[in-house]
């Protein structure tokens, strides 16, 4: 189910005309929207009838709007959402706008005749200057329709276009025809649409200027992944720095397609310029991971790469691991999780990122069994002695208290260590307790989400906040059958902290106690925390004592977002959320951001 979506309503006003000096008449400046009151980079409007009928507000908020269009002001982004017919004001403020940087059309020819949807479109399209991105986001495209897009688009100097989730009558080849003359284009996003051979054989020649190509959720028949592998083959140039076919079921054929395309493309040495890839779910098994390792060793820019959750197997991943000496110097992001690596892929993996000068995220989750050790490729990945920061996931990765032992020595010799998260590993409290014993002093974020620490665990992590000898900065204990006592704990402990700004507790059995202690510690003018996730954490009766705490001491907080979810509490925290929100505290009561 689609969110809601937001409705900005400006609170700056356009600034008077100035009169004419004595010298002589000048022209009026231009009203523009302050940039600091820009921070979400949305204008939005709507026209929907029902809307209008019960909620006065959105009706001022698009007279607002239209104002400000009209007057000429300046937009970062400017949206027409389920415009439901065309009125004097929508049209007198599209022929007079100003500068705008991004066009959305969102829901909006559903409710639309055809005849309407053209001339809105077309007047956006034709008025908007220093026009850059366009997107259409569930927008019926039918064939007037799609001609007038494109001689918008071909009037125009754009240099993004996304289409998600449109439907075409009858096919997407007038756009995509439009799309393959535009000299300015740089990036294309296609997301939720089906499309043909001949389609992409259009968009083949956009190659050569294309940047960023992003095909994801796309249905194709044949194979996507050989069709684009042929395209890109069969290239005269290429500018491509980031692709993203994330999602696409390509499986062993279309890997290895697109991947041998991509180095008839990019022949080594000479431009092979691609620096994100992004591969992840596509149904690759070992050979295609084979052939995409056979591609990383060709692209020694690459800064970016993800396969995750795609079951390449030990081999490909020992491949891999090798094709990373070329690019492991300047990889910043690796995300192999969920790959089946084993001991072999691991170890290579690690081998060859033991040498990176630049800080590296590396995500190594899912990728151990039970009986398989990886304290060898960890302590050769963790021996890095450069002044660059490891941010290292190790989910899911069977570490229990004899893997953690054994790991201690290799933890406290880091100096590169910046981020760890062992999410989903039975640690138990034994192995907290020699998890914090080994901890770098370089150490700046913890998660241990899941790992069954229970109360006693709380104790070490609390000790160890109050010691100080970490400068933790984000602490996570989610879901770890912690109690009241080890709640009351962590926040005591973590309310006297200067360092952490954010802390989740989520999902853990508070009750009454622990309720009250949060309310005191963590909920203060006078304390650090800024982010703070308490839901689902069974206060029951303390459920009052947070909603009090928050909306009488919400004015000098340095809290910034708690996140609270409360099934049965919804509408008093609804009336917290109204009440604190002009302090700048964000009030969450969903179970999601």
């Amino acid at each position: 189910m689609r969110k809601p979506q937001s409705h900005v309503k400006p609170t700056s006003h356009p600034t008077k005309p100035r009169p004419p000096t004595k010298s002589g008449s000048r022209a009026p400046k231009k009203p523009s929207l302050d940039e600091t009151e820009m921070v979400c980079n949305c204008i939005s409007f709507i026209t929907n009838v029902t809307q209008r009928r019960h909620h006065r507000q959105f009706l001022d908020t698009e007279r607002g709007v239209l104002g400000l269009a009209s007057a000429g002001a300046e937009f970062a982004t400017f949206t027409l959402a389920q415009i439901s017919a065309t009125t004097p004001e929508i049209l007198s403020s599209l022929r007079g706008l100003g500068t705008v940087s991004r066009l959305v059309f969102d829901s909006f020819c559903r409710q639309l005749e055809a005849g309407a949807a053209k001339t809105i479109i077309g007047t956006a399209l034709g008025n908007a200057k220093s026009l850059q991105k366009v997107k259409f986001n569930y927008t019926e495209i039918k064939e007037e329709l799609a001609r007038t897009i494109a001689d918008g688009l071909a009037s125009s100097k754009v240099s993004s276009v996304c289409l998600s989730d449109c439907g075409f009558r009858p096919n997407p080849q007038i756009i995509f025809s439009a799309l393959s003359h535009l000299e300015w284009l740089k990036s294309l996003r296609l997301e939720k649409v089906m499309i043909s051979d001949s389609d992409l054989s259009l968009l083949s020649k956009t190659l050569p200027t294309l940047q960023s190509l992003k095909l994801r959720v796309v249905m194709c028949r044949p194979n996507l992944g050989v069709l684009v592998g042929s395209m890109f083959a069969n290239s005269r140039g290429c500018a491509l720095l980031r692709l993203d076919v994330r999602s696409v079921e390509l499986g062993d054929e279309g890997a290895a397609a697109l991947a041998g395309g991509l180095i008839k493309c990019f022949p080594h040495g000479t431009n092979s310029v691609l620096q994100s890839l992004d591969l992840r779910i596509c149904s690759i098994h070992e050979a295609g991971g084979m052939k995409v390792a056979e591609l990383v060793a060709t692209c020694p820019r690459l800064e970016r790469i993800d396969i995750s959750r795609n079951q390449i197997g030990e081999r490909a991943g020992e491949a891999l691991g090798k094709a990373l000496h070329s690019v492991g110097v300047r990889l910043k992001y690796l995300d192999v999780s969920g790959c089946d690596l084993g001991r072999l892929g691991v170890a290579a993996v690690c081998r060859s990122l033991s040498k990176s000068t630049t800080s590296l995220m590396l995500n190594l989750a899912a990728n151990a069994t039970q009986k398989q050790s990886h304290k060898p490729a960890l302590s050769t990945l963790l021996s890095n002695k450069s002044e660059s920061r490891l941010s290292l996931i190790l989910a899911s990765f069977w570490l229990d208290n004899n893997e953690v032992t054994a790991l201690s020595h290799a933890l406290a010799k880091s100096r590169t260590l910046y981020s760890l998260k062992l999410k989903q590993n039975p640690l138990l409290a034994a192995g907290v307790r020699t998890l914090i014993g080994a901890l770098p002093r370089t150490l700046q974020s913890l998660c241990l989400c899941g790992c069954e620490i229970g109360n006693e665990g709380a104790r070490e992590v609390s000790a160890l906040v109050r010691r100080g000898k970490l400068r933790l900065v984000n602490l996570c204990v989610k879901r770890n059958g912690i109690g009241p006592t080890g709640v009351a704990e962590i926040a005591g402990a973590v309310g006297g902290s200067k360092e952490i700004r954010k802390l989740s507790l989520a999902e853990n059995a508070a009750g009454r106690e622990g309720a009250e202690e949060i309310a005191n510690r963590l909920i203060r003018p006078a304390g650090k925390l800024e982010v703070l996730d308490i839901r689902r954490m069974g206060m029951n009766a303390g459920v009052t004592t947070i909603a009090n705490a928050i909306a009488g001491r919400a004015k000098g907080c340095s809290l910034r977002k708690i996140r609270v979810y409360e099934l049965l509490y919804g509408e008093k925290f609804t009336a917290v959320k109204a009440r604190v929100a002009p302090e700048g505290l964000n009030v969450s009561i969903f179970d999601y951001f």
